[in-house]
């Protein structure tokens, strides 16, 4: 496969194993310099005296130095390294130990690691490969602050812990709802049958188990009655900028069947309703689950013009086209990849491919304007 790709003449062939671990040094048969690539986790600091590839290994790369560790390893790997070589008179730090953070976007280190390869094979094949400078930090390793600091990078289970919880004191405050009015009404029958002590007993019940719900829970009961009354009216309002805005609740079908625009629980259980409201609820209601918005809007349609190609000019062009006697405009824009990713448009392979591919180039403020 290597003899393939030099014939129909490629600069550089790169050869991947699968992983040689601590033997089979057959790579360096078919490879004019070596890359040996790990990790933090490769065990205790005597683990690598066992590591053939430190052996013959050109340049060594440890990758994820994010992680926990990674500089005490890159100080062992580099000893190590110095050791295998016998070279005492040179620093452990100039050792070719380069730390990486490939999953780093514009990782210094992936560049510091060009830099080092391509002035290995200068050096040795008398190519003219060029590097810029890497940008590292100034302990002279790649940038190691992660988007999500440590202390939040369990983030998505507290998200998941505060929903469970959530519904837990929804379902708490259920019960309890339920069973107050479930008291309430056993009182209210005792009272009509004469056996007021009874009653008493049960209201007082009663009583004490709706002071322990929260406030707000009473407060979603009684705006849930307001707006069910003003649903089953027809009409119904809701505030924009101080305005108050008349909404019809029901539409019309041709055969003259008044279907609700939004469907109201119809239960008459105090527990059903407020789950239904903490989980559901109207449009435009917290938790939101259906759209922040009230009702649709009427006078424009929900249609998004999405275009994006080539330049600001002909994209413009498409825009015309497809919002032509239309009686609303609602515009997306399509980027395509260097704009997207803040990047001019040039020469350098990596983006010219990518000009006007899948969107539109806009690079300055003169271009988004046309």
């Amino acid at each position: 496969a290597v003899q393939v790709c030099r014939a129909v003449g490629f600069d550089m062939v790169l050869v991947e194993t699968s992983g040689i671990g601590q033997g089979n040094d057959a790579i360096t048969e078919v490879a004019d310099f070596s890359l040996y690539v790990t990790t933090r986790e490769y065990g205790a600091p005597s683990q690598l005296e066992k590591l053939a590839a430190l052996d013959f290994a050109d340049i060594v790369v440890l990758n994820k130095f994010d992680r926990p560790g990674a500089e005490d390893a890159l100080k062992e790997i580099r000893k190590q390294f110095q050791r295998n070589r016998e070279a005492f008179d040179q620093s452990p730090e100039s050792m070719p130990v380069i730390p990486t953070i490939a999953s780093q976007f514009a990782d210094a280190g992936v560049d510091q690691l060009w830099e080092r390869m391509a002035s290995l094979l200068n050096d040795r094949f008398e190519t003219e490969f060029t590097a810029a400078e890497p940008r590292l930090g100034e302990d002279g390793f790649p940038n190691r602050e992660p988007p999500i600091p440590p202390e939040r990078q369990g983030y998505l289970a507290e998200v998941a812990a505060a929903v469970r919880g959530y519904h837990e004191r929804t379902d708490e405050a259920s019960r309890a709802v339920r069973l107050v009015q479930q008291l309430e009404a056993a009182a209210e029958q005792m009272g009509a049958s004469g056996k007021a002590s009874a009653a008493d007993d049960l209201a007082a019940e009663a009583a004490e188990i709706r002071s322990s719900v929260p406030a707000g829970a009473w407060e979603a009961l009684g705006e849930f009655e307001t707006m069910a009354e003003a649903y089953r009216s027809g009409q119904a309002s809701y505030t924009v900028r101080g305005k108050d805005i008349p909404v019809r609740t029901t539409h019309e079908t041709m055969s003259g069947t008044k279907v609700p625009r939004v469907a109201l629980p119809t239960s008459e259980d105090w527990g059903e309703r407020l789950g239904w409201i903490r989980r559901e609820n109207a449009p435009g209601s917290f938790p939101f689950t259906g759209g922040v918005f009230p009702f649709r809007r009427e006078d424009e349609l929900p249609v998004r013009m999405f275009a994006g190609e080539g330049s600001a000019e002909r994209t413009n062009k498409r825009y015309h086209f497809l919002s032509q006697d239309q009686g609303f405009n609602r515009l997306s824009v399509a980027f395509d990849s260097p704009s997207l990713y803040g990047n001019d448009p040039q020469e350098r392979l990596d983006i010219f491919g990518k000009v006007c591919e899948s969107g539109v180039s806009i690079s300055t403020i003169d271009e988004m304007d046309r």
